[in-house]
């Protein structure tokens, strides 16, 4: 697998690696203090973009962070379209990267857009690395994102099977092997507890016992996954084209003298929107959780990268930089220490 190297060096281009998508930064002095925070937000109606087509000032606001959000019932598989990165207590910021570990067959990361807001007087994708306006250009500069996300078992009945099958009819068979336990449709003939078989690539099809005991007519909303616990991983960033400069890296808050009177962020910034995907029959669960981690377990882990004036200094972040997203399904919604959990399961105090 071909993966992505974020350089956040002067270039601030892509470049394909065998590594990881990890920062690289020179190794300059920063005359800063920096404390930068980085927190999942699952309920974003306090977070929002001052357009500047629509009358406003090129501003960005963040409200009170909510880290945990209770749905109502849903067993049916669905995503979480809205579900905010934010960064706080940064300086001259001009690349970010975040380490997000999480129980796939539960809930998985799906998508990140690093400019989730727009400004129509400009027509450009926003968000927080590229708020500030290009002096020599007057334009947010474009923004270059990367990810690394864990594939997930996950497809659907295409062909119409029967009670007494012990074979589907699949979409996609990736990542599906014998010895897996599998669940089958939606929620109002769903089936559970099946153990694979038999994989085929062609044509697409899992066996697998005991025999179905509903009638599935081959219907796309007809979920095929794994559910078997299934820890996964995934590597997301963000950074701007073009030239360095402190005046287009963004603090937040502002400086007591500001480099550039183009934007203003007083509460912290929206780094990216995240695309949550729930699985089926989660109904009851209090902890869905999304961890934001450091490089352990899985290296790389959650850093940024700020200029410094003359080049730039990677800050790697620890867990008490980084804020864990929960969602309660049907059920009250409960934060996990996710660093302690952690530690246990790798056998650390």
């Amino acid at each position: 697998m071909v993966s992505l190297r974020l350089l956040a060096a002067a270039a601030l281009a892509l470049i394909a690696s065998a590594a990881g998508l990890v920062i690289l930064s020179g190794a300059f002095r920063t005359e800063a203090v920096q404390s930068p925070r980085v927190s999942l937000d699952m309920v974003t109606t306090g977070n929002s973009y001052s357009d500047p087509g629509a009358g406003g000032n090129n501003s960005m606001t963040v409200g009170a962070i909510d880290q945990c959000v209770t749905e109502p019932l849903n067993n049916a598989v669905h995503n979480r379209t809205e579900n905010h990165l934010i960064i706080q207590n940064v300086e001259d910021l001009a690349g970010w990267q975040v380490r997000l570990n999480y129980l796939a067959n539960r809930m998985r990361l799906n998508s990140f857009n690093s400019t989730p807001f727009t400004d129509t007087y400009s027509s450009q994708p926003v968000g927080f690395l590229n708020l500030p306006l290009d002096a020599e250009t007057l334009a947010h500069r474009d923004m270059i994102a990367a990810s690394r996300i864990d594939r997930y078992p996950e497809t659907s009945v295409n062909v119409p099977s029967l009670a007494g099958a012990t074979t589907i009819a699949v979409s996609d068979t990736t990542g599906f092997a014998p010895g897996q336990t599998i669940g089958i449709g939606t929620p109002a003939n769903r089936e559970t507890g099946r153990t694979v078989s038999a994989v085929t690539a062609n044509p697409k099809q899992i066996t697998f016992s005991p025999a179905l005991v509903n009638d599935h007519l081959g219907l796309a909303t007809e979920v095929v996954n794994v559910t078997d616990p299934m820890p996964q991983t995934a590597l997301i960033g963000g950074t701007y084209f073009g030239t360095q400069t402190l005046a287009v890296s963004p603090d937040t808050p502002p400086k007591s003298v500001p480099d550039d009177a183009s934007y203003t962020a007083n509460t912290g910034g929206v780094l990216a929107n995240l695309v949550l995907r729930i699985e089926p029959d989660q109904g009851g669960q209090a902890s869905l959780f999304m961890n934001l981690d450091d490089n352990s377990p899985n290296p790389p882990g959650s850093a940024v990268v700020v200029f410094n004036g003359i080049g730039t200094t990677e800050i790697n972040l620890g867990p008490g930089a980084l804020g864990d997203g929960f969602v309660g399904e049907a059920a009250t919604c409960a934060p996990l220490d996710c660093t302690t959990q952690e530690r246990r399961r790798h056998g650390r105090q």
